[in-house]
Protein backbone atom coordinates (compact mmCIF):
# COMPACT_ATOMS: atom_id res chain seq x y z
CA UNK A 1 0.00 0.00 0.00
CA UNK A 2 2.58 2.16 0.41
CA UNK A 3 3.88 1.66 -3.01
CA UNK A 4 0.87 3.46 -3.76
CA UNK A 5 2.04 6.90 -2.70
CA UNK A 6 4.55 8.94 -4.13
CA UNK A 7 6.59 11.39 -1.62
CA UNK A 8 9.43 13.71 -2.17
CA UNK A 9 12.15 14.28 -0.24
CA UNK A 10 13.99 17.53 0.59
CA UNK A 11 17.57 17.18 1.17
CA UNK A 12 20.49 19.91 1.88
CA UNK A 13 23.33 19.72 -1.33
CA UNK A 14 26.73 19.18 0.44
CA UNK A 15 28.25 17.98 -2.98
CA UNK A 16 27.69 14.15 -3.79
CA UNK A 17 26.42 13.65 -7.17
CA UNK A 18 22.82 12.50 -6.61
CA UNK A 19 21.42 9.40 -9.17
CA UNK A 20 17.78 9.39 -9.45
CA UNK A 21 17.16 6.06 -11.33
CA UNK A 22 19.80 4.30 -8.87
CA UNK A 23 18.27 6.69 -6.26
CA UNK A 24 21.78 6.90 -4.42
CA UNK A 25 24.27 8.67 -3.80
CA UNK A 26 28.11 8.66 -5.30
CA UNK A 27 31.26 9.95 -3.71
CA UNK A 28 33.15 10.11 -0.67
CA UNK A 29 30.77 10.98 1.55
CA UNK A 30 27.83 9.11 -0.53
CA UNK A 31 27.65 6.21 1.79
CA UNK A 32 26.49 7.73 4.67
CA UNK A 33 23.90 9.71 2.92
CA UNK A 34 22.67 6.21 1.75
CA UNK A 35 22.38 4.88 5.13
CA UNK A 36 19.54 7.33 5.44
CA UNK A 37 18.00 7.08 2.24
CA UNK A 38 17.74 2.84 2.67
CA UNK A 39 15.05 3.91 5.75
CA UNK A 40 12.93 4.89 2.99
CA UNK A 41 13.38 1.60 0.35
CA UNK A 42 10.19 0.57 1.47
CA UNK A 43 8.50 3.69 -0.09
CA UNK A 44 8.11 5.60 -3.47
CA UNK A 45 10.29 8.87 -3.30
CA UNK A 46 12.18 11.37 -5.44
CA UNK A 47 14.84 13.87 -4.17
CA UNK A 48 14.61 17.23 -4.13
CA UNK A 49 18.04 18.49 -3.51
CA UNK A 50 18.38 22.08 -2.16
CA UNK A 51 21.29 24.76 -3.15
CA UNK A 52 22.52 26.18 -1.28
CA UNK A 53 22.02 24.36 1.20
CA UNK A 54 20.07 25.86 4.01
CA UNK A 55 17.93 25.04 6.82
CA UNK A 56 15.77 28.24 6.06
CA UNK A 57 14.77 30.73 8.48
CA UNK A 58 10.71 31.83 8.60
CA UNK A 59 8.94 35.43 9.36
CA UNK A 60 5.84 35.41 10.18
CA UNK A 61 4.34 33.92 6.98
CA UNK A 62 7.20 32.38 4.76
CA UNK A 63 10.39 30.34 4.91
CA UNK A 64 13.36 30.15 2.98
CA UNK A 65 15.63 26.98 2.40
CA UNK A 66 14.19 23.55 2.96
CA UNK A 67 11.31 25.14 5.22
CA UNK A 68 10.32 27.14 2.48
CA UNK A 69 10.53 23.83 -0.15
CA UNK A 70 8.29 21.86 3.04
CA UNK A 71 5.74 24.71 2.93
CA UNK A 72 5.20 25.39 -0.49
CA UNK A 73 4.34 21.61 -1.42
CA UNK A 74 7.90 21.36 -3.43
CA UNK A 75 9.01 18.61 -0.93
CA UNK A 76 6.67 16.41 1.12
CA UNK A 77 8.92 16.44 4.43
CA UNK A 78 13.06 17.23 4.81
CA UNK A 79 15.51 14.83 6.24
CA UNK A 80 16.50 17.54 8.65
CA UNK A 81 14.58 18.32 11.64
CA UNK A 82 13.28 21.59 13.18
CA UNK A 83 12.57 23.19 16.52
CA UNK A 84 8.86 23.83 15.70
CA UNK A 85 8.16 25.95 18.98
CA UNK A 86 10.65 28.69 16.96
CA UNK A 87 7.28 29.62 14.41
CA UNK A 88 5.29 31.89 14.74
CA UNK A 89 1.22 30.79 14.79
CA UNK A 90 0.65 33.13 11.11
CA UNK A 91 3.01 30.49 9.61
CA UNK A 92 0.92 28.12 7.42
CA UNK A 93 1.65 24.52 5.07
CA UNK A 94 4.56 22.83 8.29
CA UNK A 95 3.46 20.61 10.91
CA UNK A 96 5.70 18.40 13.13
CA UNK A 97 6.36 14.76 13.01
CA UNK A 98 8.13 12.82 15.84
CA UNK A 99 10.43 14.61 18.23
CA UNK A 100 14.11 13.54 16.50
CA UNK A 101 16.30 14.86 18.86
CA UNK A 102 17.12 17.78 21.06
CA UNK A 103 19.39 20.46 20.59
CA UNK A 104 21.18 23.58 22.43
CA UNK A 105 23.59 26.02 20.44
CA UNK A 106 26.91 27.27 21.29
CA UNK A 107 28.36 30.72 21.61
CA UNK A 108 31.84 30.20 20.56
CA UNK A 109 34.43 33.11 19.89
CA UNK A 110 38.28 32.89 20.25
CA UNK A 111 40.58 33.89 22.70
CA UNK A 112 42.74 36.57 22.88
CA UNK A 113 46.75 35.68 22.34
CA UNK A 114 48.12 34.14 25.40
CA UNK A 115 50.75 37.67 24.68
CA UNK A 116 48.48 39.70 26.58
CA UNK A 117 49.24 38.90 30.21
CA UNK A 118 52.41 40.96 29.45
CA UNK A 119 51.22 43.81 29.41
CA UNK A 120 51.42 45.06 33.18
CA UNK A 121 55.00 43.43 33.44
CA UNK A 122 56.46 45.62 30.26
CA UNK A 123 54.30 48.65 31.26
CA UNK A 124 56.87 48.30 35.03
CA UNK A 125 59.65 48.19 32.80
CA UNK A 126 58.72 51.46 30.90
CA UNK A 127 58.11 53.56 34.10
CA UNK A 128 62.11 52.48 35.80
CA UNK A 129 63.83 55.53 33.85
CA UNK A 130 60.83 58.03 35.48
CA UNK A 131 61.16 56.33 39.25
CA UNK A 132 65.08 55.87 39.34
CA UNK A 133 66.45 59.69 40.00
CA UNK A 134 63.49 60.65 42.32
CA UNK A 135 63.66 57.27 44.70
CA UNK A 136 67.24 56.39 44.22
CA UNK A 137 69.85 58.34 47.09
CA UNK A 138 72.68 60.14 45.94
CA UNK A 139 73.89 58.57 42.79
CA UNK A 140 77.14 56.87 44.34
CA UNK A 141 76.64 54.07 41.32
CA UNK A 142 77.74 56.71 38.71
CA UNK A 143 80.98 57.40 40.18
CA UNK A 144 81.93 53.86 40.25
CA UNK A 145 81.06 53.20 36.74
CA UNK A 146 82.82 56.53 35.80
CA UNK A 147 86.01 54.62 37.63
CA UNK A 148 85.78 51.68 36.32
CA UNK A 149 85.89 53.47 33.14
CA UNK A 150 88.64 55.40 33.05
CA UNK A 151 90.58 52.46 34.24
CA UNK A 152 89.69 50.71 31.19
CA UNK A 153 91.92 52.97 28.65
CA UNK A 154 94.40 49.70 29.84
CA UNK A 155 93.29 46.43 28.68
CA UNK A 156 96.07 45.26 31.22
CA UNK A 157 94.53 47.61 33.88
CA UNK A 158 91.27 46.60 33.26
CA UNK A 159 92.36 42.92 34.87
CA UNK A 160 94.28 44.09 37.86
CA UNK A 161 92.39 42.92 41.42
CA UNK A 162 91.42 45.97 42.32
CA UNK A 163 89.52 46.51 39.29
CA UNK A 164 87.66 43.44 38.62
CA UNK A 165 86.34 43.71 42.66
CA UNK A 166 85.11 47.15 41.56
CA UNK A 167 83.02 45.62 38.95
CA UNK A 168 81.60 43.45 41.60
CA UNK A 169 80.83 45.42 43.41
CA UNK A 170 78.41 48.06 41.13
CA UNK A 171 77.01 44.80 39.85
CA UNK A 172 76.12 43.98 43.05
CA UNK A 173 75.09 47.18 44.01
CA UNK A 174 73.13 47.20 41.09
CA UNK A 175 71.40 44.24 41.74
CA UNK A 176 70.14 44.90 44.83
CA UNK A 177 69.37 48.22 43.88
CA UNK A 178 66.44 47.22 41.27
CA UNK A 179 65.02 44.73 43.45
CA UNK A 180 64.52 47.32 45.98
CA UNK A 181 62.93 49.38 43.13
CA UNK A 182 60.91 46.09 41.81
CA UNK A 183 59.80 43.91 44.67
CA UNK A 184 56.66 45.29 44.90
CA UNK A 185 55.09 46.21 41.44
CA UNK A 186 57.21 44.18 39.29
CA UNK A 187 56.93 40.76 41.30
CA UNK A 188 53.26 41.67 41.62
CA UNK A 189 52.56 41.82 37.62
CA UNK A 190 54.98 39.16 36.88
CA UNK A 191 52.60 36.41 38.66
CA UNK A 192 49.66 37.69 38.38
CA UNK A 193 47.30 36.95 35.50
CA UNK A 194 45.52 39.35 33.60
CA UNK A 195 41.76 38.36 33.51
CA UNK A 196 40.67 38.06 29.82
CA UNK A 197 37.06 39.10 28.71
CA UNK A 198 35.27 36.50 27.68
CA UNK A 199 31.99 35.83 25.90
CA UNK A 200 29.77 33.45 27.97
CA UNK A 201 26.21 34.82 27.65
CA UNK A 202 24.37 36.70 24.72
CA UNK A 203 24.34 39.99 27.25
CA UNK A 204 27.80 39.68 27.14
CA UNK A 205 27.57 39.38 23.28
CA UNK A 206 25.12 42.35 23.12
CA UNK A 207 27.25 44.26 25.51
CA UNK A 208 30.38 43.88 24.02
CA UNK A 209 31.70 45.26 20.53
CA UNK A 210 32.06 42.07 18.73
CA UNK A 211 30.12 41.02 15.74
CA UNK A 212 27.42 38.03 15.78
CA UNK A 213 27.28 35.19 13.37
CA UNK A 214 25.14 32.66 12.34
CA UNK A 215 25.43 30.68 9.71
CA UNK A 216 23.29 29.54 6.99
CA UNK A 217 23.29 25.89 7.03
CA UNK A 218 22.83 25.98 10.69
CA UNK A 219 19.44 26.62 12.88
CA UNK A 220 20.80 28.77 15.47
CA UNK A 221 19.32 31.78 13.98
CA UNK A 222 15.63 30.06 14.50
CA UNK A 223 16.57 28.55 18.01
CA UNK A 224 17.74 31.98 19.72
CA UNK A 225 15.00 33.81 17.87
CA UNK A 226 14.31 36.72 21.26
CA UNK A 227 11.80 38.31 19.10
CA UNK A 228 11.23 41.51 21.01
CA UNK A 229 13.68 41.46 23.44
CA UNK A 230 16.57 44.22 24.15
CA UNK A 231 18.94 41.87 23.72
CA UNK A 232 18.32 39.68 20.87
CA UNK A 233 17.75 43.21 18.92
CA UNK A 234 20.68 44.81 19.56
CA UNK A 235 22.37 41.27 18.36
CA UNK A 236 20.07 41.12 15.47
CA UNK A 237 21.18 44.77 14.63
CA UNK A 238 24.89 43.96 14.37
CA UNK A 239 24.58 39.96 13.53
CA UNK A 240 25.36 38.61 10.02
CA UNK A 241 23.88 35.60 8.47
CA UNK A 242 26.58 34.34 6.38
CA UNK A 243 27.54 30.43 5.11
CA UNK A 244 31.23 29.51 5.44
CA UNK A 245 32.55 30.54 2.10
CA UNK A 246 31.60 34.11 2.35
CA UNK A 247 32.85 33.83 6.21
CA UNK A 248 36.08 33.14 5.28
CA UNK A 249 36.16 35.21 2.20
CA UNK A 250 35.61 38.36 4.14
CA UNK A 251 38.23 37.30 6.44
CA UNK A 252 41.23 36.82 3.52
CA UNK A 253 39.78 40.51 2.34
CA UNK A 254 40.32 41.66 5.52
CA UNK A 255 36.92 42.83 5.64
CA UNK A 256 36.56 41.34 9.09
CA UNK A 257 38.70 39.35 11.70
CA UNK A 258 38.03 36.26 13.24
CA UNK A 259 39.10 37.97 16.61
CA UNK A 260 35.75 39.96 16.56
CA UNK A 261 33.46 37.35 15.58
CA UNK A 262 31.15 35.39 18.02
CA UNK A 263 29.76 32.56 16.53
CA UNK A 264 25.88 31.14 17.62
CA UNK A 265 26.20 27.53 16.21
CA UNK A 266 25.85 24.06 16.56
CA UNK A 267 28.17 21.90 17.73
CA UNK A 268 28.51 20.12 14.51
CA UNK A 269 29.27 23.75 13.26
CA UNK A 270 31.62 24.63 15.82
CA UNK A 271 33.80 21.59 14.24
CA UNK A 272 33.30 22.60 10.62
CA UNK A 273 34.56 26.69 11.24
CA UNK A 274 37.48 25.13 13.28
CA UNK A 275 38.20 22.94 10.40
CA UNK A 276 37.78 25.49 7.92
CA UNK A 277 40.03 27.84 9.53
CA UNK A 278 42.72 25.21 9.53
CA UNK A 279 42.22 24.43 5.75
CA UNK A 280 42.50 28.44 5.15
CA UNK A 281 45.56 28.85 7.41
CA UNK A 282 47.49 25.73 7.60
CA UNK A 283 50.68 27.66 8.19
CA UNK A 284 49.02 29.64 11.31
CA UNK A 285 48.64 28.45 14.82
CA UNK A 286 44.83 27.24 15.63
CA UNK A 287 43.48 30.31 17.88
CA UNK A 288 42.32 29.21 21.04
CA UNK A 289 38.25 28.31 21.11
CA UNK A 290 36.17 29.25 23.93
CA UNK A 291 32.53 27.61 24.22
CA UNK A 292 30.70 30.63 26.59
CA UNK A 293 30.12 28.95 30.16
CA UNK A 294 26.10 29.54 30.00
CA UNK A 295 24.19 27.22 28.64
CA UNK A 296 21.69 28.11 26.02
CA UNK A 297 18.01 27.05 25.99
CA UNK A 298 17.90 23.27 24.82
CA UNK A 299 14.92 22.57 22.19
CA UNK A 300 12.85 19.83 20.73
CA UNK A 301 13.63 18.68 17.13
CA UNK A 302 11.01 17.35 14.94
CA UNK A 303 10.75 16.50 11.60
CA UNK A 304 9.16 18.59 8.83
CA UNK A 305 6.14 17.63 6.84
CA UNK A 306 3.93 19.71 4.69
CA UNK A 307 0.79 20.05 6.40
CA UNK A 308 -1.32 19.05 3.14
CA UNK A 309 0.13 15.15 4.02
CA UNK A 310 -2.67 12.83 4.56
CA UNK A 311 -3.10 11.19 8.22
CA UNK A 312 -1.94 7.71 6.40
CA UNK A 313 1.08 9.62 4.18
CA UNK A 314 1.83 11.32 8.01
CA UNK A 315 1.77 7.76 10.10
CA UNK A 316 4.22 6.01 7.20
CA UNK A 317 6.50 8.76 7.55
CA UNK A 318 6.41 9.15 11.18
CA UNK A 319 7.03 5.21 11.22
CA UNK A 320 9.90 5.99 9.39
CA UNK A 321 11.72 8.24 11.36
CA UNK A 322 10.97 6.21 14.43
CA UNK A 323 12.80 3.35 12.71
CA UNK A 324 16.05 6.24 12.12
CA UNK A 325 15.53 7.37 15.09
CA UNK A 326 16.33 4.15 16.98
CA UNK A 327 19.03 3.53 14.87
CA UNK A 328 20.70 5.96 16.26
CA UNK A 329 22.58 6.87 13.05
CA UNK A 330 21.97 10.57 14.15
CA UNK A 331 24.63 10.29 16.56
CA UNK A 332 27.17 8.29 14.57
CA UNK A 333 26.46 10.64 12.02
CA UNK A 334 28.59 14.00 13.01
CA UNK A 335 31.91 11.96 13.14
CA UNK A 336 31.69 11.21 9.82
CA UNK A 337 30.49 14.53 8.49
CA UNK A 338 33.84 15.43 10.60
CA UNK A 339 36.32 13.00 8.25
CA UNK A 340 34.07 13.78 5.07
CA UNK A 341 35.06 17.57 5.24
CA UNK A 342 38.37 17.32 6.26
CA UNK A 343 38.83 15.07 2.83
CA UNK A 344 37.52 17.89 1.00
CA UNK A 345 39.18 20.54 2.25
CA UNK A 346 42.74 18.81 2.64
CA UNK A 347 42.66 15.94 -0.10
CA UNK A 348 46.31 15.23 0.26
CA UNK A 349 45.74 15.32 3.66
CA UNK A 350 48.94 17.30 4.54
CA UNK A 351 47.66 19.86 6.75
CA UNK A 352 46.54 17.66 9.64
CA UNK A 353 43.32 19.77 10.78
CA UNK A 354 41.35 16.73 12.00
CA UNK A 355 43.90 16.11 14.12
CA UNK A 356 44.38 19.29 15.11
CA UNK A 357 40.76 19.77 15.90
CA UNK A 358 40.70 16.20 18.02
CA UNK A 359 42.79 17.34 20.20
CA UNK A 360 41.20 19.68 22.07
CA UNK A 361 43.09 23.11 23.79
CA UNK A 362 39.53 23.42 25.59
CA UNK A 363 37.86 20.32 26.32
CA UNK A 364 34.35 22.41 27.21
CA UNK A 365 34.04 22.01 22.98
CA UNK A 366 31.28 19.57 22.35
CA UNK A 367 32.84 16.00 21.69
CA UNK A 368 30.65 13.70 20.07
CA UNK A 369 29.52 10.20 20.94
CA UNK A 370 30.27 7.30 18.63
CA UNK A 371 27.66 4.98 18.91
CA UNK A 372 27.16 1.75 17.09
CA UNK A 373 30.57 1.48 15.21
CA UNK A 374 30.25 -1.69 14.34
CA UNK A 375 26.73 -1.38 12.84
CA UNK A 376 28.00 1.51 10.77
CA UNK A 377 31.62 0.03 9.45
Amino acid sequence: MNQNLHFKIALLDFGPVYNPIRKRFTGSYAFYLNKYLAFYDSINYTVVLIDPPANGICDSFNCTGLLGHVQRGEADFGMDTYPFATLADSVTGLKPGIVASDLSCEIVSTLPEIGIIHEDILRSFSIFPLDIKPISPPPIIWPLICAVLRQGSSQKALFHHQTLRSIYLVITFAVFFVAALYSCSFTTDLTSKVSIKTIDSLEDLANSDRIPIWLSSDVCFSLNNGGSSPVYQELLKRGKFLNLNSLFDKLRMKEMELKLCVFIITPQVTDHTRLCYCANYPDSPMPQWHKSTEALPTHLMFSVLNSNLSPHATKIINALHEKRFESQLDLYFPSKWRQYSDKILDPEQNKGCLHKISVRSTPALASYSRFRLAYFA
